[in-house]
């Protein structure tokens, strides 16, 4: 059966990679070449940055609530206790907070899916943008790809629809790109963009001391990195691969290089991917220039969608996910450096309903921010 809208190329790509071995092991190193935050010089540049309207943000939105036990984009989420404020509110106040120290309208844009694109446009419009200006927040939508079954068959509803789901962040600087909003922020100056998931809301959006670091490496990409502690913890380690600055997912590292520790018993891969970057636009212009392709990851997960074939109904039906990521586009970079920050002021993920990176935790790291700036305000 051929299913004329799927991409066909892009689709036996993903069959090909089920064929591989689920562990291939890597020539990686260890990243020691950070910076750590804490530079007022740079803070110094960066804002005035800001002010000239050098700098956009980014945030990728294009996820549901599920594993949050929410029916909704998990940009809608209430996480706030007492106040229901969502995570899209307090990114729009952010937003909002940045342009005032700047004394000008900073732009932002989300990056939705096809699963929540109406929903999430709907949510800030019944809002009134939450103060934001209309033209200062646009929207666009990634792509998604067909989820496969565990012999890497299409998998179709009983209505004979076929299931996907979103593609992963990695496509978020292309469809960026082809959504027009890159031509229209750079002819109106912006240079620098800001990367940020929506389910971190410690990320700052409009982080001055980031761009001037930028300013003064002049990189085609910085990020922010957090120090490993937990060598369990589901966070991609930031390496050394061929000579090049990458990124390997948690689920693509050996045991041995997780857990590997120095005569100080700290980890011996320190830097903690945390996704939070920043690039150039004329970046994110060579990549479309040079048609960067972007490597596949999969995933065996759960999915809610009921298939058609009948032998992977037995129980809840799981399927093969495939997304690419954005640290992918590293290797184009001709230069990539790293800013550590601490972790109680730039990551606390939502990732879970209870235990790690959940609700309570990221609410209790929220309020452990908020009284950390009260104080820093009044000394």
């Amino acid at each position: 059966m051929v299913f004329k809208h799927i991409d066909q190329e892009m689709l036996l790509a993903q069959q090909k990679l089920l064929k591989q071995n689920a562990f291939t092991p890597l020539q990686i190193a260890p990243f020691t070449e950070f910076s750590h935050a804490g530079n007022d010089n740079d803070e110094e540049t960066g804002t005035r940055a800001l002010e000239k309207g050098l700098v956009g943000c980014l945030m990728v939105a294009g996820g549901q609530g599920s594993r949050l036990r929410f029916d909704g984009p998990k940009g809608i989420f209430p996480i706030m206790e007492g106040s229901n404020k969502s995570l899209f509110q307090l990114f729009a106040e952010q937003v909002i907070d940045a342009s005032l120290k700047a004394h000008t309208p900073l732009k932002a844009a989300i990056m939705t899916s096809e699963q929540n694109h109406e929903q999430t446009v709907a949510f800030f419009t019944e809002n009134h943008y939450f103060g934001l200006k209309i033209d200062q927040l646009s929207f666009f939508m990634q792509g998604s790809l067909p989820l496969l079954d565990e012999k890497g068959r299409v998998i179709l509803t009983l209505s004979g629809e076929v299931v996907e789901a979103p593609d992963g962040n990695g496509g978020a600087l292309h469809a960026f790109y082809t959504s027009g909003i890159w031509q229209r922020w750079y002819a109106e100056g912006v240079r620098y963009l800001n990367f940020i998931p929506v389910d971190n809301p410690l990320a700052d959006p409009f982080d001055p001391e980031l761009t001037g670091y930028h300013i003064r490496c002049n990189s085609d990409v910085v990020m922010k990195c957090i120090e490993r502690t937990d060598p369990e913890e589901n966070v991609g380690l930031i390496v050394k691969e061929q000579g090049k600055t990458a990124i390997v997912e948690y689920s693509e590292i050996s045991d041995k290089c997780k857990h590997a520790r120095n005569d100080d018993g700290t980890l011996v891969y320190r830097c903690a991917n945390i996704s939070l970057f920043e690039f150039t636009m004329d970046f994110i212009a060579y990549l479309e220039k040079c048609n960067w392709k972007m490597p596949l990851h999969k995933a065996f997960k759960e999915v809610k969608s009921i298939a058609i074939h009948k032998d992977i109904l037995k129980g809840p039906p799981f399927a093969w996910k495939f997304e690419t990521f954005i640290f992918d586009v590293l290797p184009a970079a001709s230069k990539v450096d790293v800013l550590m920050c601490k972790r109680e002021i730039c990551f606390a993920p939502l990732k879970n309903a209870s235990g790690q990176h959940s609700i309570t935790t990221v609410r209790e790291a929220i309020k452990k921010k908020e009284s950390m700036k009260k104080r820093s305000n009044h000394v």
